[in-house]
């Protein structure tokens, strides 16, 4: 979940990181879908990345910038949102449908953006088209409701630290420890195989407590979105936060929809496939593709926020 990249914030090529959407179609369908005061969010981690040398190609991650552009996109629906009088008391939005895309990203900086989006929605519905992943997968914990499609997926939040030059699992060096140190209670050291020594002593007690340390914090945010007062997960965080961080046996393992209802439960994650093509969030499904393919393409190093805010008829005329 950390990744390191150099902190270019030059953002998309020729497109505004963070802007109302302006797709008159993609409009004139979420105005349909829409209840007065509900609001659609896109937050886009395009698959092309941006070239900055001929040989160079930035791709989107989580970093400190997206704290920023989530928090002015919140910012934006609040006021526009607070001017109609259709915020909740404490400055709440009512409802939050959200598009997320994203292969994640800084463990902080998406625990900030999660929760930027739970603290400021009583209810998130959030739409993996693709994928959401590690950090992305963070962010989606801030939802009380996910809906997914046959190629949809998340993965677990077990933080990716550097070891010797390259991103491994905390996960791979505490096990790779628990492994050492079991065969050690089985035979004594004076009388264990040498390659049992050699490997013993290449285990760094530093590297092996950072990866511990990671877990933790890991699951301390993890904790406190799903125990926040909006979650729909308060009963059961502890057990999806332990199946998340330490319940899978690698950082790529495939969450799909079917796993996915089996770690939260069947009553809060939706497969799209299930549903009529008259239900509503099957509807807004098909609205989110077109959206998400709107921007899966663009040249980008950070991803696109692009946001829809019902308008109230009413109020306006």
């Amino acid at each position: 979940m950390s990744c390191v990249r150099g902190l270019i914030t030059s953002g998309v090529s020729g497109v505004p990181s963070v802007a109302k959407e302006d797709d008159l179609k993609i409009i004139s369908k979420l105005d349909n879908l829409l209840g007065e005061g509900e609001v659609a969010m896109a937050i886009i981690a395009p698959y092309r990345g941006l070239r900055v040398t001929p040989r160079a190609v930035l791709y989107p991650y989580i970093d400190f910038p997206e704290e920023f552009n989530v928090s002015r996109a919140l910012e934006d629906i609040k006021e526009h949102l607070l001017h109609k009088d259709l915020l909740e008391e404490g400055r709440i939005i009512k409802r939050l449908y959200l598009l997320i895309q994203s292969p994640g990203g800084s463990v902080v900086s998406s625990f900030k953006v999660a929760k930027l989006i739970r603290e400021s929605a009583r209810e998130v519905i959030s739409f993996i088209i693709h994928f959401a992943l590690s950090g992305g997968t963070l962010i989606v914990l801030a939802s009380n409701r996910i809906v997914m499609g046959p190629v949809s997926h998340v993965s677990p939040i077990d933080i990716q630290i550097t070891y010797r030059g390259i991103y491994v699992s905390s996960n791979d060096i505490i096990r790779a420890f628990e492994g050492i140190t079991s065969l050690f209670e089985e035979i004594s050291e004076e009388h264990a195989p040498y390659p049992w020594k050699v490997v013993a002593k290449k285990m760094d007690p530093i590297m092996i407590q950072e990866a511990i340390d990671t877990n933790v914090l890991t699951k301390m945010y993890a904790l406190r979105l799903l125990q926040h007062e909006f979650s729909s997960f308060k009963d059961r965080a502890s057990d999806i936060v332990e199946t998340l961080v330490e319940g899978y046996p690698t950082h790529d393992y495939v969450i799909d929809c079917e796993e996915l209802k089996r770690v939260l439960g069947n009553d809060f994650v939706v497969c799209v496939d299930e549903l009529s093509e008259d239900d509503n969030i099957r509807r807004l499904w098909q609205v989110f593709e077109t959206w998400f393919s709107k921007y899966k393409d663009v040249a980008s190093d950070r991803h696109i926020i692009r946001y829809y805010i019902k308008r109230s008829r009413a109020k306006e005329e």
